[in-house]
């Protein structure tokens, strides 16, 4: 169905999203790598403006996150943080990342964020 989709309404956003998530979750290392680009083109396109969907940041951050690069994923996260604001999975997400970074106090920031805005989501 989403092939179907995509000839029919081809770079939606919706559609590279859903396309880049099936990529990167599908265990073969040849699509995972090609997963980012799907994002990519959703996060640089011009007409969304602030509309990207926050599934798409989640995806490019959870790429930089498979192939261990932490400080690539953070700065997507970032992104999301600051588009989607009050959205607590984003500060969570980036909590996470923050600890695999081991930086204790920005983590701890971050929950403390997180938790006020959603008591009971950690």
């Amino acid at each position: 169905y989403i092939g179907r989709m995509m000839k029919m309404t081809p770079g939606t956003p919706e559609g590279n999203t859903l396309y880049g998530w099936i990529d990167l979750t599908c265990g073969r290392d040849s699509l995972v790598k090609k997963s980012v680009k799907y994002f990519d083109d959703v996060i640089s396109n011009p007409d969304l403006g602030s509309n990207v969907p926050v599934d798409c940041f989640f995806g490019k951050a959870k790429f930089h996150e498979m192939r261990h690069n932490y400080s690539s994923s953070l700065e997507v996260l970032n992104q999301a943080v600051v588009q989607y604001q009050g959205y607590t999975p984003a500060l969570v997400e980036k909590m996470r990342i923050q600890l695999a970074l081991q930086d204790w106090e920005q983590a701890v920031d971050t929950a403390q964020r997180a938790l006020q805005s959603a008591p009971q989501c950690l």
